[in-house]
């Protein structure tokens, strides 16, 4: 698996889903540090909400050479933790 697309899989764009569904944070944070996932170099995770610690763990996630946060609703702080990586 080389390229992972997670992008919209939030509760509110999810049909039937429930308040634990989809992605959050916490699966974000998790995927950034997984070791079962050697081979990714992209990932994907737009529109979902990442806070301060998973953009982090996702700009310091060694194999990633691709990263797609559209519509993630970053702050201006994000932004300069991004431009500053």
């Amino acid at each position: 698996l080389r390229t992972l697309h997670l992008g919209g899989n939030t509760p509110d764009e999810l049909e039937d889903a429930g308040p634990y569904d989809g992605i959050t944070t916490h699966g974000v944070l998790a995927l950034a540090a997984s070791p079962y996932l050697p081979g990714l170099r992209e990932l994907t995770v737009d529109r979902i909400g990442v806070n301060a610690d998973a953009l982090l763990a996702l700009l310091r996630a060694p194999r990633l050479t691709g990263l797609g946060l559209a519509g993630c609703g970053l702050l201006p702080d994000d932004v300069r933790v991004i431009a500053d990586s």
